[in-house]
């Protein structure tokens, strides 16, 4: 039987899936809020799929996933997520993982994609892709962001104040509203309500 490791930032989540994944007679080795944590875990277990709460706010998600895929070059991974944004999806494609599934989607999705994964299949849907259509310019909007900019989209996208970003990153007040600036004219607006947007319809707040 598959062996599988979880990570994932909420406990409820991590208790559920180890409850869920047990009930349909998966091995479990290891169950983790953090791939530092699954890092650690990962020299004396070596499970066969991961599945991942999204990092992408970690800066060095994908080299720790690099790092457990160089003690377990079998491992896959498979991504388990709030965000049905495609910048997401296209991020976890140009990371090499395996699949991906979005919180709000029925169970058995997630259990298909474990089988698809398990068949050495990708695990990507035809509905997954809908966001694209909707926004097509939105991932590349995003990656155009420089680490910055993408760090004070974030912040809008949590309904904070350019008074109160300054605060928290130590800038002034001219500084966040130049990358306000340049956001803007990455996305072709004068709307400052359209940056909030952008980062509230990609999950990014």
């Amino acid at each position: 039987m598959t062996t599988i490791s979880v990570v994932d930032t909420n406990p409820l989540i991590r208790r559920g899936l180890k409850r869920i994944l047990t009930e349909r007679g998966y091995n479990i080795a290891v169950i983790a809020e953090t791939l530092d944590e699954m890092l650690f875990s990962n020299i004396n277990h070596k499970p066969q799929i991961l599945i991942l709460e999204p990092l992408f706010q970690d800066q060095l998600a994908y080299e720790k996933l690099e790092l457990l895929r160089s003690y377990n070059p079998k491992l896959k991974t498979l991504i388990l997520s709030i965000s049905e944004s495609y910048y997401h999806i296209q991020q976890s494609l140009q990371m090499g993982i395996e699949g991906y599934v979005c919180k709000s989607w029925p169970l058995e999705t997630l259990f298909e994609s474990i089988e698809e994964i398990e068949e050495g299949k990708h695990a990507y849907s035809k509905e997954q892709f809908q966001h694209k259509d909707k926004y097509p310019n939105d991932a590349r909007i995003l990656s155009s962001l420089t680490r910055r900019e993408f760090q004070v989209l974030r912040m809008f996208g949590a309904g904070k104040s350019i008074k109160t970003i300054s605060e928290e990153m130590n800038l002034s007040n001219k500084t966040i509203s130049t990358y306000k600036v340049k956001m803007m004219q990455k996305m072709a607006t004068k709307n400052v309500i359209d940056i909030v947007d952008l980062a509230r319809r990609n999950f990014l707040f």
